[in-house]
């Protein structure tokens, strides 16, 4: 009884590449719903884009599709043909695709494992996301069938991992983290979110969740830690009137935290591919 429950994950061989016109992939995970994936999956979008990077988002949270929300592109609907299908353009001209764009709010995705990994097989070679930079692509919770087919089927650049200041939050996005390594995912780096709650009347920053645990996961498995975003109860208000936040209020420490993130992305692409800025820029 000593011994311990090990699965072993081969990565399949390719018989060609998939999504040959995307120069970067990365991918935004979790061990926990909840955390904010979906968020800094759609404002890295904008900020790379902002930047002058062609971005395009691939939403494959089946069960809780969110992209389209923080996107300001509801009751949106891609175009279809036998071409394959378009993706929905969104702010400053990032291309997105979600399952949230096929069905209603209220119809539950009941589908198990093969059903899922049949969607994303298809939204990877039907969709036609043109020539790309970056394509982030947004993972749901846990470690499970989305990611595992994500990890397999794809030639990802890099992992980003959200996790809270919360312990418990903490020990599951360890799991993560080692899941990204046992696949062979690059993990680039830590986003810490709701990691202070941030006032917008007085200035004055609180660490309601308590202390940050993400400190303790960057010294343990010497990831860095990419950015730590706050809480701003403005957020909410923009975000359900379509509007998107940090291009409204681009002064604010959030806004501020997502440039930092975008940041760091662009000097880390200019590490392993210099030509990128000058061509797009």
């Amino acid at each position: 009884m000593g011994s311990r429950f090990r699965v072993t994950v081969d990565k399949p061989p390719q018989s060609e590449e998939l999504l040959p016109e995307v120069r970067h992939r990365i991918v935004i995970m979790s061990g926990k719903g909840g955390v904010g994936k979906s968020l800094l999956s759609s404002y890295l979008a904008v900020a790379l884009a902002k930047r002058g990077y062609r971005v395009g988002v691939l939403d494959v949270d089946f069960h809780g599709p969110s992209v389209p929300i923080f996107l300001g592109l509801e009751g949106r609907k891609p175009s279809v043909s036998l071409d394959g299908i378009e993706p929905v353009e969104g702010p400053l001209g990032v291309r997105v695709m979600s399952l949230g764009f096929l069905t209603d709010d209220e119809t539950p995705i009941i589908w198990r494992g093969p059903l899922k990994t049949g969607a994303i097989v298809q939204l990877l070679t039907q969709v036609r996301w043109g020539e790309q930079d970056f394509l982030i692509i947004d993972l749901p919770p846990g470690t499970g069938d989305e990611p595992l087919t994500v990890a397999q089927r794809v030639r990802v650049d890099g992992a980003i991992i959200v996790t809270t200041p919360s312990k418990v939050v903490g020990r599951v996005v360890v799991r993560a983290v080692n899941f990204a390594r046992h696949v062979g995912l690059k993990v680039l780096g830590l986003v810490e979110n709701m990691s202070y709650f941030y006032c917008p009347e007085s200035g004055r920053v609180y660490s309601i969740f308590g202390d940050s645990t993400s400190d303790y996961i960057s010294q343990k498995y010497g990831i860095p830690i990419i950015a730590k975003i706050p809480i701003d109860p403005e957020l909410p208000g923009y975000v359900s009137r379509g509007l998107i936040y940090i291009l409204e209020k681009p002064d604010t420490p959030l806004a501020e935290a997502f440039e930092g993130i975008a940041t760091f992305i662009e000097n880390w692409v200019n590490q392993v591919n210099p030509s990128i800025s000058s061509e797009t820029h």
